[in-house]
């Protein structure tokens, strides 16, 4: 158990909850990450090369290279099936969480399924902008005016 989730979860609960139950939640709640760690760290690598093609293939389009524009469109076209499964192994997670609380103290279940969907709520929005952003990469990339400027090297 990482003191970080223990601090994270001591400060989420209410402040009358004793430190034996919070440390018990804390106990639980990682076993339940660390099972689907094999799940996540192949799509956070998948993320970092996203990320870094995304990085090179903007700032080379900035410069007028078809090499940025082509690795650009990739990079989107990458990212979003990555978002879909990354947000699918978030539901899935906060689903495994919400199993905790039958078996929480009483003073823990509530607060703790009420920060659940809470998080499920924001990773739900973050990802609907974040496939909304790549999605409009794609098409502004496919324009045939876009299109032409890498196409003919007009753009430097």
């Amino acid at each position: 158990m990482c003191s970080s989730d223990l601090d994270r979860i001591a400060l989420e609960a209410p402040p009358d909850t004793p430190a034996a139950d919070v440390a018990t939640l804390a106990e639980r709640e990682t076993d339940v990450r660390y099972g689907r760690r094999n799940a996540e760290l192949p799509l956070l690598a998948i993320e970092l090369i996203a990320s870094c093609l995304l990085f090179a293939g903007c700032t080379r389009a900035l410069r007028g290279d078809a090499w940025g524009a082509s690795a650009w469109a990739m990079a989107a076209m990458l990212a979003i099936p990555f978002q879909l499964l990354a947000t699918a192994l978030a539901i899935i997670q906060a689903h495994d969480l919400e199993k905790l609380a039958p078996t929480l103290p009483a003073s823990l279940a509530m607060p703790r399924m009420v920060w659940l969907e809470i998080e499920t709520l924001v990773a739900l929005m973050l990802a609907g902008g974040k496939l909304l952003y790549f999605a409009g990469c794609l098409f502004y990339l496919r324009r045939p005016s876009v299109r032409a400027l890498f196409a003919t090297g007009a753009a430097r």
